[in-house]
């Protein structure tokens, strides 16, 4: 099974300590509990990763968001959609800017910038103002986009141009 394109829907619970998850589609990988939603949700995609890295003789198939709602059990819990992470590190070339990274990490994994913004939980237009440079992600977000786009994080952040307004130049 390719892992490129392949991503395993995680049920998530707001719990009073952070969030838990579960990968229904590998009872193996429960317990998963971090305090911040983003850190869990790039550990899962490290685990996802790491069970490939073991070149399985017949993965599960990902499951259905039906299969997946008979396991919601609280009105706290929602599913995502979580990438199979690639474990390799991914080096961005100097000559790439930030917009060209999302651009190829989009043709890399087939998608488009609505289904990105779905599996991410931001919009199209987000994904979009992302790759024109109008919108910079947050800490976790490029965290995230990097899992997802198959891209080295440091070196994504790296190609992020601020732009600053100083009024005290003009003085």
């Amino acid at each position: 099974m390719d892992r490129v394109n392949l991503f395993y829907p995680a049920v998530f619970r707001m719990t009073e300590n952070g969030y838990s998850a579960f990968v229904p589609d590998f009872p193996e990988f429960s317990g998963f509990h971090e305090e911040e939603m983003e850190d869990l949700f790039y550990e899962i995609s490290i685990e996802l990763g790491f069970y490939f890295d073991n070149e399985p003789e017949n993965p599960p198939e990902p499951s259905s968001f039906e299969e997946i709602n008979e396991t919601i059990s609280s009105v706290n819990d929602f599913v995502m959609l979580v990438p199979v992470a690639n474990t390799d590190e991914i080096i961005i070339g100097d000559d790439t800017n930030a917009g060209e990274c999302i651009k190829e990490g989009l043709k890399k994994r087939n998608l488009t910038a609505a289904e990105a913004g779905k599996i991410l939980g931001v919009s199209e237009d987000y994904i979009n103002d992302m790759m024109t440079g109008k919108s910079m992600p947050s800490n976790p977000m490029a965290e995230r986009m990097a899992l997802l786009f198959d891209f080295d994080i440091g070196k994504f952040f790296e190609l992020i141009k601020f732009e600053e307004e100083d009024d005290d130049e003009d003085e």
